[in-house]
């Protein structure tokens, strides 16, 4: 077990990657989100697997035996966690102090680039990646192996005169994979093919000779020096994993006063609440002990309310009897004295997950929840989440969930897919790939509830019926984006498909609310637009194509370029004359995700479309203005 110095501060993680470790064959790489990473997933599709091999990553524990998968054979993989952590110029300069050894240019520019990948294989073995290791190693003047090897090259061909002719580099300032592969392939043969006659010349020397031989060969095949004190180091950095589970530890009703140091719950509610044991422990008489508490009752209770927005509680600490206290509950004008044990489940839960968290004093762990909050309801899940993102400037967060509520349709670039198929266990970052429906459903039913946040500015005055919910996210995006030039006069109003849309306009109709629609050139559009001409009579004024062309949809108003930019981040230099809504469909592309993370992307700016783009949009929002212009509402 390696102790990590508490003066060291630790590293902070961007990406994690896991082989076989139980349901897991690959999880691919997976990128943390800039404040909580969540992973979403149905159940048993290996989301706790995925959180207790990152706790094994821990310098203080060891990978256990049951983390192989089943059917593991011997020659694959074991299991093996690889986090990758970013590193500042400052924290190398701290590397290269606590190791006493220099780092090439090639090696920082890497660094910094691409930040310091750690491997850890069963059951505690830590290593750097080869690619970093061979980086490290540089030059010769630089690489203390290169600098060993040829030391021992030249004290073997010294001491043993059948060794004196044996060729070697003429180069030495070369890469060591270039200085390996030549010893390796001719030095090394020749000094072994003279073994033989050092050994009827000088048996003892022959035995030193054997050993020189072997440590080279041993260097050659693992050059560890330098790697393993970059490991070394590196490892007193890696944060306090820290996995919960389970908040199911409630502070008990009655404690004695012997009990008061060993109780978790009480030690971590008094290290929120500045409340000394020690000073309750020793307090000479029932009355002293009566006030101390008393004078902490305020500062305790102020902690803890304003994160539980369900009922205005406080937690009062009591004296009982000469050598106990009893931990209660008191909600506000009512004097009586509740235990934990007769609150809701839901909140003895929320207390426990309040008070280990915040009493949490690493610096900057990596705190791992699995499914916080089932006990909750909606509101209640938000306060969890509120709780997770103040500690999320403290720590770095990763939770798993299937509650929509801790999904919010404004942050999905925090969520990461979490998929089983064939049994095996694997990480999506791009939510909008296809999988199937029981898997996104949470993600989806949060942007439903996005919508209906949203029902507050529709119907209005004026109003725009769109076909569905990408249809809604795209010109909301795009709106916003040209906003100096359009403006949100009307309401976006999106239907569940087109034919939906003339329920939705008659509604609108019978109120005396003025609408238009934007459809689609496909089957479905053509034949709603007929249904609106035909039925309801409608103004063609109302009804916009979304282009000229037939099979259309609102994503083919993005050029190519700027769909596999912005939309589902392909390469940009995959073109093709396929329309985006046909390749979207054939990748199996969740038009509604996709949508809402354009959406975010297009908020956070730093956008910039291409002119063919803009102009497609721009034809859609001007015929919008003109229509609601040349029809003022009442």
């Amino acid at each position: 077990m390696i102790e990590r110095p508490e003066e060291r501060r630790p590293l902070r993680l961007l990406k994690f990657h896991i082989r076989n470790y139980k349901s897991i064959g690959d999880s691919g790489p997976c990128w943390l989100a800039s404040d909580i990473t969540i992973l979403a997933g149905k159940n048993e599709s290996g989301k706790t697997n995925v959180f207790e091999a990152l706790r094994d990553f821990d310098s203080q524990r060891e990978i256990p035996q049951d983390a192989f998968p089943l059917g593991w054979k011997s020659g694959e993989i074991p299991p093996s966690i690889t986090l990758t952590f970013s590193v500042t110029p400052e924290e190398i300069a701290d590397f290269v102090h606590a190791t006493g050894l220099s780092v090439s240019a090639a090696a920082r520019e890497y660094l910094e680039k691409n930040g310091l990948p750690i491997e850890k294989s069963f059951p505690n073995m830590y290593r750097v990646s080869e690619e970093f290791a061979t980086l490290l190693q540089g030059h010769t003047q630089d690489s203390p192996t290169i600098s060993a090897i040829k030391e021992s090259i030249a004290a073997l061909r010294r001491d043993f005169p059948e060794l004196t002719d044996v060729i070697e580099p003429s180069n030495w300032d070369l890469s060591f994979p270039e200085i390996r592969d030549f010893l390796i392939a001719t030095t090394m043969p020749q000094i072994e093919a003279r073994q033989g006659a050092i050994l009827s010349r000088d048996p003892t020397g022959a035995q030193r000779a054997a050993q020189a031989i072997s440590w080279l060969r041993d260097r050659l095949q693992n050059p560890v020096p330098l790697p393993n004190a970059w490991i070394a180091a590196a490892v007193e950095r890696i944060p306090h994993i820290i996995l919960y589970s389970d908040f199911s530890d409630i502070m008990p009703f009655e404690l004695s006063i012997s009990e008061l140091e060993s109780s978790e719950p009480l030690r971590a509610f008094a290290k929120i609440a500045g409340l000394n044991i020690q000073d309750i422990i020793n307090a000479t008489d029932t009355q002293a002990r009566m006030n101390l508490l008393i004078s902490q009752t305020a500062l305790i209770s102020g902690d803890f309310g304003p994160a539980w927005h369900q009922s205005s509680v406080k937690v009062v600490l009591r004296p009982y009897g000469p050598d106990r206290i009893t931990i209660g509950l008191e909600e506000l004008g009512d004097s009586t004295y509740y235990k934990l044990s007769q609150r809701s489940k839901g909140f003895q839960w929320f207390l426990s997950f309040y008070l280990r968290l915040n009493s949490e004093e690493s610096e900057n762990a990596i705190i791992l929840i699995d499914e916080p909050g089932l006990y909750l309801h909606s509101k209640a899940q938000e306060d969890v989440l509120g709780v997770l993102q103040r500690l999320s400037a403290k720590h770095q967060m990763l939770i798993s969930t299937h509650s929509p509520y801790l999904l919010h349709a404004d942050r999905l670039d925090r969520i990461r897919l979490v998929i089983k198929e064939d049994n095996k266990t694997r990480i999506e970052g791009k939510i909008y790939k296809g999988t199937d429906q029981d898997t996104v459903r949470p993600i989806i039913t949060a942007i439903g509830l996005d919508i209906i946040r949203s029902a507050v500015h529709f119907p209005g005055a004026r109003n725009v019926l769109l076909e569905g919910i990408s249809d809604y996210y795209f010109l909301t995006a795009m709106r916003e984006f040209l906003s100096s030039e359009f403006g949100h006069e009307a309401a976006l109003i999106p239907a569940v498909g087109a034919p939906s849309i003339p329920n939705l306009a008659s509604l609108l109709i019978g109120w005396g609310l003025d609408f238009m629609a934007v459809l689609d050139t496909d089957a479905e559009g053509r034949k709603t637009r007929k249904r609106l001409r035909e039925r309801l009579q409608l103004d063609e004024r109302k009804l916009i194509d979304v282009h000229s062309e037939p099979d259309t949809c609102v994503e083919d108003l993005f050029t190519r370029t700027d769909f596999n930019r912005f939309v589902v981040s392909d390469s940009p230099t995959e073109l093709t004359t396929v329309k985006n809504s046909a390749h979207a469909k054939a990748r199996g592309i969740d038009k509604a995700l996709a949508s809402r993370l354009f959406l975010n992307k297009v908020r956070q700016g730093g956008l910039e479309f291409e002119n063919q783009t803009l102009e497609n949009f721009r034809r859609i929002l001007r015929a919008i203005s003109e229509y609601f212009a040349a029809t003022p509402a009442d």
